[in-house]
């Protein structure tokens, strides 16, 4: 697999670690605060933002999965490419572009879970996902076929140019990869240039098992990363798609 591309299609990482907590603390509340000094909030121009989702009481968001794990605070700052969701059960790091390598995104991981450690909750039955969203312009994959590893068909129709979206569960024996495919998908884009009509591939690869130490959640960080690239390399894109996108096979790893 390629250390790094040249041409690189993703435009979003995002690491989530869900958890349980005593029922009777309002971890949604307090855990932004705790976050946001320990980044160093004000220093670094962090700003914290309440979220709409915030405003439902916790014993409703409890008793309904679609609501449990919503982010209710949001922690970013205009010139930096990461930011911070916090909810009553979860709590993420996204790193936008420009994505500084997996060095990095995953020092930025062990930082929050550095964080947490610290908090004065007992964090359990916790599980991990690391999500990478990709896109591929149209005009490096105009189709399905013969740029991805997907073949389609209803009857006797292929699905190869036609509006298609898609979402895939695929189990490994550590993870299980939530696949998200969009054709043609449309980005809102920050230069009137750059191209905004392509392919979203989005894979959430969700670890296997609930931990109850965070120091275990340390350890799959790897995996994870491992598991998901392979995903995406070996068994979605096709070799002259790759190279399309510059490859390099010596250097840091993305």
């Amino acid at each position: 697999m390629p250390k790094y591309l040249g041409n690189s299609p993703l435009i979003e990482a995002i690491w989530q670690i869900r958890f349980d907590v005593n029922p009777s603390l309002a971890v949604g509340n307090l855990l932004p605060g705790i976050l946001f000094t320990a980044l160093e909030g004000n220093k670094k121009g962090y700003q914290l933002k309440q979220l709409p989702f915030a405003d439902i009481p916790v014993a409703v968001s409890n008793t309904d999965e679609n609501l449990k794990y919503q982010a209710k605070y949001r922690i970013e700052a205009q010139n930096l490419p990461y930011l911070y969701h916090i909810g009553e059960h979860m709590v993420s790091v996204n790193c936008r572009k420009p994505y500084e390598g997996w060095e990095a995104f995953k020092n930025k991981i062990s930082e929050l879970v550095g964080i947490l450690q610290k908090a004065p909750f007992e964090f359990v039955n916790l599980r991990t996902s690391l999500r990478y969203i990709n896109f591929l312009p149209k005009s490096i994959v105009p189709s399905i076929s013969p740029w991805l590893r997907i073949t389609l068909h209803v009857g006797d129709f292929s699905i190869d140019t036609t509006p298609l979206q898609i979402r895939a569960e695929l189990p490994e024996a550590e993870c299980t990869h939530v696949v998200i495919i969009i054709n043609p998908a449309q980005l809102l884009v920050n230069h009137s240039n750059a191209e905004n009509i392509g392919i979203i591939i989005d894979i959430d690869t969700i670890a296997h098992g609930k931990q109850n130490s965070l120091d275990r959640v340390i350890a799959q960080l790897d995996m994870l990363h491992q598991k998901n690239k392979a995903l995406f390399f070996n068994e979605i894109l096709t070799e002259d798609t790759i190279n399309k996108l510059n490859p390099e096979y010596k250097g840091e790893t993305v």
